[in-house]
């Protein structure tokens, strides 16, 4: 489909040809999105629209009124970048009620507060028990409306009633404790817009008083709460046919391609990834085609015709993508379906970068935010390669495999197969690096099985979840079922110990944008010159290739490409400065903290709390590794044998190489170690017992481990905590694991010369046991971090201790509120950032 446009100005007629015209507009779309985002701009919705619709006026009276068809072609992209201006800016305006503005007023709002739950609850296992996590808009705080979405997290003993009324669309009251809601993930590259905006989740609480759920009858706020009530009960009544008819294992995985929910697939997710196989789980066009092949059969045979099956279709996938929340994937795929369905109704030749391009408009129209998920971009440039890149290829294998025997039509499909996994994977490869630090080429074996195979998994799970009850069915497709995925199982096992995947690889935005420079250049190449040389019929093409400016200016994009090759090869080369850099993660309630020297070594102490408690390492920690290229520890240092502390272990060694392990033997003898042992000897990381005053002896520093030593004995863990204490030049810190007021009053005694730092991790958290009034007068610190939640069930950091920490000022900085803390340093001066919410401190020593 191509757009063309004519005008007269009256000395020449001139004609111009967009093709694809819906793309060109989703760009500046795009364009005007990302304007509205990222421009600084401190609009309210009275002048926003005093001075933008008047502007949007203009230009559309001056459309109106010019005659030339190129100027009417700038002025409606500058339209439509307007628009895209306009709709980002209004998802950034907050009505006045809403609760982001009382949070400038009060950090922690105490209220009796009223929910509409929008999402399925999470129900997870603590090792304090059970909890609930709801997802829902805010309606009222103590009667008063309200706006702004929320997640609330309750234990199930507080409970008032049934767990089955915690169904989308009813309501829940309780008295909550809010506070904002922070993106823990300090270091994930998902641009910030993506968290602040209407859209986003506005505030995060706990549950102080019994939580009560309503029936969705007794519900009366907003018309969407019936329509969510049954989508609801519909996708529940699903997944308990799957939890019933589906063998325990493969649960998760049938979850994840029937209904998109990927919370249960733990490990087999990771083993996809480096199989090259983690697009089978993201329900996406093949899904679709499938479940579409299933539906048009069945319709068929029940002679529905052609447009009402269509039209029968695009309600399901409709009522499909609610079950699936809409997941950036479904979300593109059912509207390209749909949109080529209606042009077959239509009966129009479709386009398919039109098609694309109204699916993109259409996702962003609705939520601009969309734009920043990692699963829509990855989606959408999968779809762009299929389009735009394959077909160039494909002309050479027709003409390879002319013959249309059985073998050359299997070798061509086969070919084709690799083909497009191989064009997909490179062109996806600079985003799956940026964001992931990781990329596999194992696909290109692992989709030869893997694909085929799904296409045999998803109807047979379809019928054994949906037949009726009949034993002999259900025993013969549960049969064929468990074989197939026990092949498919085994297969991606296989793939994913291939020697094509690649971890842990920085990869900078810089790099981003020069390798898809690349990828358009030789993109542009291709469709310019094409694959081979043009046939003698084709007359001007062929003076075109033997032209000899057109030699040169064939060889100069060649040669172009590998200049950009080179610089991103050098830019990946480039040392950083020579600082020393400590970075002091959020993992609420827990310690996990890296030192990166200048010399590259890497010291860990402690690794946060375990999977099912707080922010886990894989979340916290591990993106930070990977964009560092950090795939080996010289020193992990386990201060004490708590799970706040030593709860990643177990994941860590699992992910990078850890070259020396040092713990107490105090923690050696715990029955604790024992589990871990195991684990830690497969690794083959030398452990070092600490006895007594000890260093670590790096390349151009020390660590000095100041407790526990030979005099001191307890039988409290916390109080047998690692002590360490790293100089700098001028710069010292000294991290105290857990230590209470005993091993505080021992230090002071014994080591008295060697607790003065410029900065200080507070101990336990910052409860009311530890920082003892002498113990922070001996260390004298300029600044502290208490890596604490702000809403811990411990009630710390205690006032106790922020009382005695007062004279820190803003200097004090707290996990649960400012959130990761990173300090680079060269000894003299050191600059101190949180994130995500970026605080920045210049200081001198």
């Amino acid at each position: 489909m191509e757009l063309k446009i004519s005008g007269n100005t009256g000395l020449e007629d001139r004609r111009y040809s967009v093709p694809a015209p819906l793309l060109i507009i989703s760009l500046f779309w795009i364009a005007g999105i990302l304007a509205g985002f990222y421009l600084p701009s401190n609009w309210h919705r009275a002048e926003l629209l005093f001075y933008v619709i008047p502007l949007f006026a203009l230009i559309a009276l001056t459309f109106l009124l010019f005659q030339d068809q190129l100027v009417k072609l700038l002025l409606l992209l500058l339209l439509v970048f307007l628009l895209g201006y306009l709709r980002s800016n209004l998802l950034t305006l907050f009505p006045d009620n809403h609760i982001s503005n009382l949070f400038q007023l009060k950090e922690k709002i105490v209220a009796e507060t009223e929910i509409s739950i929008v999402r399925e609850p999470q129900k997870r296992e603590y090792i304090y028990g059970t909890n609930y996590r709801i997802f829902g808009d805010l309606i009222t705080l103590n009667n008063y409306p309200i706006r702004g979405k929320v997640i609330l997290t309750f234990p199930a003993n507080y409970l008032a009633g049934d767990p089955e009324d915690l169904i989308p669309g009813n309501i829940i009251r309780t008295i909550a404790e809010l506070t904002p809601y922070r993106n823990s993930r300090g270091f994930s590259r998902i641009p910030q817009p993506f968290f602040t905006n209407r859209s986003s989740q506005a505030a995060q609480g706990r549950a102080k008083t019994l939580v009560y759920a309503e029936p969705v009858s007794a519900g009366i706020y907003g018309l969407g709460s019936g329509y969510r009530y049954r989508i609801s009960q519909i996708r529940r009544y699903i997944k308990k046919r799957i939890e019933s008819r589906i063998p325990t294992e493969h649960i998760p995985f049938i979850k994840a391609i029937l209904l998109g929910d990927r919370e249960e697939m733990g490990d087999m997710r990771e083993r996809l990834a480096a199989g090259g196989m983690a697009h089978l789980i993201a329900i996406s066009g093949i899904h679709l085609a499938i479940i579409t092949l299933i539906l048009l059969t069945f319709l068929k045979l029940i002679h529905i015709r052609r447009v009402p099956a269509g039209l029968i279709i695009i309600i399901f996938f409709v009522i499909y993508g609610e079950l699936c929340n809409w997941s950036p994937s479904v979300s593109r795929a059912t509207l390209m379906i749909s949109l080529l369905i209606i042009c077959g109704i239509l009966q129009r030749k479709p386009s398919y970068n039109n098609i694309l391009a109204a699916s993109l408009l259409i996702i962003t129209i609705i939520s601009p935010r969309e734009i920043f998920a990692i699963g829509l971009q990855l989606s959408f440039i999968s779809v762009f390669v299929l389009i735009n890149i394959l077909p160039l290829f494909n002309h050479k294998l027709q003409t390879i495999f002319r013959n249309r025997s059985f073998y050359n039509t299997m070798g061509y499909r086969t070919c084709q197969l690799l083909l497009t996994t191989f064009l997909i994977s490179i062109f996806l490869l600079p985003m799956t690096l940026y964001y992931f630090n990781q990329f596999s080429l194992n696909g290109l074996i692992g989709n030869l099985i893997g694909i085929p195979l799904l296409t045999i998994i998803i109807p047979l799970a379809m019928i054994i979840v949906f037949i009726p009850s009949v034993p002999l069915l259900q025993t013969v497709f549960q049969n064929s079922f468990t074989l197939i995925m026990s092949l498919f199982t085994g297969w991606s096992r296989f793939t994913s110990t291939l020697p094509l995947f690649f971890n842990f690889i920085p990869f900078s935005w810089i790099q981003l944008i020069l390798t898809y420079i690349l990828l358009g250049l030789f993109f542009f190449w291709l469709k310019k010159y094409g694959l081979i040389p043009p046939k003698d019929k084709d007359k001007n093409r062929a003076k075109m290739w033997l032209n000899k400016q057109n030699k040169l200016l064939f060889l100069f994009y060649p040669a172009l490409m590998m200049l950009i090759l080179l610089i991103i090869f050098i830019s990946t080369t480039i040392n950083r400065k020579d600082l020393l850099i400590i970075t002091l993660f959020d993992v609420g309630h827990g310690d996990l903290f890296l030192i990166e020297t200048p010399e590259k070594e890497s010291v860990m102490i402690d690794t946060g709390p375990t999977a099912e408690t707080g922010i886990h390492l894989r979340y916290a920690a591990l993106p930070y590794l990977k964009q560092q290229g950090i795939n080996r520890l010289d020193w992990l240092i386990i201060t004490h044998q708590h799970s706040d502390h030593y709860g990643g272990l177990k994941y860590l060694s699992q992910n990078v190489k850890i070259d020396n392990l040092m713990i107490t033997d105090y923690f050696q003898q715990d029955e604790i170690w024992q589990s871990l042992q195991l684990l830690i000897d497969s690794t083959r990381t030398n452990i070092h017992l600490v006895r007594d005053t000890t260093h670590i002896a790096l390349e151009n520093m020390k660590l000095k481990i100041l407790h526990p030593d030979a005099q001191f004995v307890s039988s409290n863990p916390n109080e047998m905590s690692i002590v360490v204490k790293m100089a700098f030049h001028n710069f010292s810190l000294l991290f105290t694991g857990d230590i209470e007021f005993d091993a505080e009053m021992h230090l002071i005694t014994y080591y008295p010369t060697y607790l003065e730092s410029q900065f200080l991790k507070i101990p336990h958290h910052g409860s009311r046991t530890s920082s003892s009034p002498p113990f922070i007068k001996a260390v004298n610190p300029e600044f502290a971090f208490i890596p604490t939640a702000l809403r811990s069930r411990f009630n710390i950091p205690h006032p106790i201790t922020l009382e005695t920490l007062n004279f820190l000022g803003d200097r004090l900085f707290i996990s649960g509120r400012e959130g990761t803390l990173q300090i680079k340093t060269d000894g003299i001066t050191a600059e101190m950032k949180t994130l995500p919410k970026e605080r920045k401190i210049t200081v001198n020593f």
